[in-house]
């Protein structure tokens, strides 16, 4: 006895199509600052396809911008457009490298200043190590403490503060040498707990 299949009608949806790298690499190579080319569409962007993540990393080196719009005859389908940047916009590779990570320490820096600024412009004594670390986010023990102690040694080595040392009785003085608000101010000298 045989077995038969019945046969199915099927079909495919195609959600998104993406032009060959390249082929977007020759267009790329011989285009002028300013000119446009589709390099994807569909419903969603196919993020993981070669030829988006190439148009993503000439955008963070600053040599394409990209955009996107609506298909003219559909609502839920998008064209990827990747525009040809000027040469003057564009990074060296190691800047655009170093651009898309997150610098912490500047970061931690950056805030720590502001927060100094603050404590000086209002006549504040300067916080302790402690209070520095809470008020980054950093644990309040020991190691903590020991990374606000760094933050504050960067900005005096960076020329953004001079530190006159505190003791055991007395907070740390830190006079804001960077422009803008609060420069050439010092936090108040008195009596604390200490910045340990």
């Amino acid at each position: 006895m045989a077995v038969g299949v019945a046969a199915r009608d099927t079909f495919v949806l195609n959600l998104a199509s993406v032009a060959p790298l390249r082929e977007l690499e020759d267009w790329f190579a011989n285009a002028a600052p300013g000119e446009s080319a589709q390099y994807a569409s569909g419903i969603d962007l196919p993020r993981n396809e070669e030829s988006v993540r190439w148009a993503n990393r000439m955008q963070s080196r600053g040599l394409a911008k990209l955009s996107s719009k609506p298909e003219r005859h559909s609502k839920e389908r998008w064209c990827w457009i990747i525009t040809k940047a000027p040469l003057e916009d564009a990074l060296p590779k190691q800047e655009a490298d170093t651009a898309q990570r997150v610098n912490p320490t500047r970061s931690q820096c950056e805030q720590l200043l502001t927060h100094l600024r603050t404590c000086a412009d209002i006549g504040q004594e300067c916080p302790s190590y402690r209070a520095m670390a809470s008020h980054l986010d950093l644990p309040e023990n020991a190691r903590g403490r020991e990374r606000a102690r760094y933050l504050v040694q960067r900005l005096e080595a960076d020329g953004a503060i001079k530190v006159t040392a505190g003791s055991s009785k007395r907070s740390l003085v830190v006079m804001i040498c960077a422009p803008g608000v609060a420069q050439g101010q010092s936090t108040k000298s008195s009596i604390s707990e200490g910045c340990a």
